[in-house]
């Protein structure tokens, strides 16, 4: 099954290899009003955006890009809860 061109199993690899990169940004929202556990759930959601947005012809790496998606899934799932 393809997700937006994606294969799903590849995308669970790329949630995987970068699960402790999500969570330690979703650490840095704690005490805003969701638990650790939405925070990395958000997270893992902007990981899936940027992945499905990300130019592989990009002068830069994926992480350096995903990073910004991350955060702003973080930032809008908190900003959802108030």
């Amino acid at each position: 099954m393809k997700e937006n061109g994606a294969d799903c199993d590849e995308m669970e690899q790329l949630e995987k290899a970068n699960m402790r990169f999500i969570v330690s940004v979703a650490n840095q929202y704690q005490k805003q009003g969701l638990t650790l556990e939405e925070l990395i759930e958000a997270g893992t959601k902007g990981l899936r955006k940027g992945a499905m947005k990300y130019n592989l012809e990009a002068d830069f790496k994926f992480i350096a890009y995903a990073v910004w998606w991350i955060r702003q899934s973080i930032m809008q799932a908190i900003e959802e809860k108030k």
